[in-house]
């Protein structure tokens, strides 16, 4: 990112932390912040959080767009790259009953053979090569040992890239088109998103599909002279990654002409990332495959068909569910305002995998994260130092573990859970995890889908994919490598 646009980002982030600090400092006649003020503060500390995304966005643009997939060189759609011209595709199919259907589909699919003759082998090499400089770039986070580079973007983006390569080979135009429309969707997603990078991903040839677990350790011995040496026998067994379908849609006017769909691209386009983005991260962090009392709406019964709520059924359990249920010995009820002490608290419970900053990392809530700007530990941005890495969203450190601040992350009640009929009392919550204990993959990636609601006379726009998401230990019970700190009070 450009030096000034993060020294602006580092001195906004600063004046939140001082403010805060100041209203709780013991010598004023102020000892906290007004509701008014802890809202005003909450949003911009969001705005900081999509200014520093979209200004290291845009630096990466930058930086890659030598290497980037040529555009279609000629006709109508001229200059348009492959996803905006795959939306077109669709909404032109979509309308293929009215007057101008047919012709606005030779056209986009003329666009189509046109894009796909203009793509080399070299081209997509080249584009891999940049897509994987700026996804290193944008989760710049000891990628090496956490894997969380490694995992969630290299693996998935060089299968994309040797698919595309053999429809090159092949010299076949649509399946050509239709693998790098899938890799390009999947990395402006991936560019989005803030929880699901912090766990590894692993490719899903199969579903299910079985990933080795860790083997244990191995012992040592003194050796002698002419003496075997005693082996261990190490433990073997397998985690089971298990993927899910989830389905978006989202409605337009009925009948959509050419031109109102090359104005709209870019809302949609935008629109149908930020919602995926926001979709993943939240069953990351919050799907609980029970419909009563589920820990996002306690005190109620949902269902799949439940807008805003139905997503959290997808089949599997989250982060925030093995300390809130499959093991509550990982989960502490703080019962007190923000302090020094609780993230410390929590982070013992974690034993041996809370030893190594690189591979955790904090998630909070907005408010609590304001609140933590009056603890001394807290360090903002600007004094993470020049070689402090930085993840994506991360607005500060705590002894060195990033702080991820996540709108998915809701306001609970007194029990750690979200009350459906509305918390008695909100307040906090604050997530450790080791990143390297959990395993999520796509067995499906992103798909965009373009069709007619006769009934309701509408265009409907289907997003989808096929996630999974699990613990490496294989006991949800007895796994020590997230904790979960909750009624932290005093937050609104």
């Amino acid at each position: 990112m450009a030096g000034a646009e993060v020294e602006a980002i580092k001195k906004d982030l600063a004046d939140i932390n001082a403010f805060v600090k100041e209203r709780f400092d013991p010598v004023t006649r102020d000892v906290g912040l007004l509701k008014e003020e802890t809202e005003r503060i909450k949003q911009e500390v969001q705005r900081t959080q999509q200014r520093e995304r979209n200004t290291r966005r845009s630096a990466l643009a930058r930086t890659a767009e030598e290497s980037s997939l040529p555009k279609v060189p000629g006709g109508p759609y001229v200059g348009m790259d492959i996803l905006d011209l795959a939306l077109v595709r669709r909404f032109a199919y979509s309308q293929r009953r009215e007057g101008f259907g047919p012709v606005w589909i030779e056209r986009a699919e003329e666009a189509k053979r046109l894009l796909a003759a203009s793509i080399t082998p070299a081209d997509i090499q080249a584009s891999h090569e940049a897509a994987t400089r700026k996804l290193d770039s944008w989760f710049s986070v000891d990628s090496k040992s956490t894997g969380q580079f490694q995992g969630f973007s290299r693996s998935m983006l060089q299968s994309m890239t040797r698919a595309a390569m053999d429809s090159t080979t092949a010299g076949a135009g649509d399946e050509l088109v239709a693998t790098l429309e899938s890799r390009e969707l999947w990395l402006d997603v991936n560019l989005q998103t803030l929880v699901a990078p912090l766990i590894p991903t692993f490719p899903m040839p199969s579903n299910p599909f079985d990933i080795p677990r860790q083997l244990g350790d191995v012992s040592f011995f003194p050796g002698t002279e002419n003496i075997p040496t005693t082996s261990t026998a190490l433990s073997t067994g397998k985690t089971t990654l298990t993927a899910f379908e989830l389905v978006g849609q989202v409605p337009y006017s009925f009948t959509l002409e050419e031109d109102g769909v090359i104005a709209m691209l870019p809302e949609i386009r935008a629109g149908l990332v930020r919602n995926v983005a926001e979709v993943l991260d939240d069953i990351v962090l919050n799907a609980d495959s029970s419909a009563t009392n589920n820990i996002n709406a306690d005190g109620a019964t949902i269902a799949p068909t439940d807008a805003g709520k139905g997503h959290w059924l997808i089949g599997y359990d989250g982060l925030m569910h093995l300390p809130l249920v499959d093991n509550t010995a990982q989960s502490n009820d703080h019962a007190a305002a923000v302090s020094d002490d609780m993230f410390n608290e929590i982070r013992v419970k974690l034993g041996k995998y809370g030893a190594r900053p690189s591979q955790l990392a904090w998630v909070m809530d907005v408010n609590t994260f304001i609140r933590a700007q009056s603890v001394s530990q807290f360090r903002t941005m600007d004094k993470l130092g020049p070689n402090a890495t930085l993840l994506t969203g991360m607005l500060g450190a705590i002894e060195g573990i990033p702080v991820i601040v996540s709108e998915q992350m809701r306001l609970a009640d007194i029990d750690g859970k979200v009350t459906d009929a509305g918390n008695g009392t909100d307040t906090g919550r604050l997530l450790v995890v080791n990143r390297t204990q959990w395993a999520q993959g796509f067995r499906r990636e992103l798909t965009i889908d373009v069709d007619r609601d006769t009934q309701k006379r509408q265009t409907v726009v289907t997003v989808s994919f096929r996630h999974a998401l699990t613990e490496r230990s294989g006991a949800r019970s007895s796994a020590s490598h997230t904790g979960l700190q909750y009624n932290i009070t005093g937050v609104v």
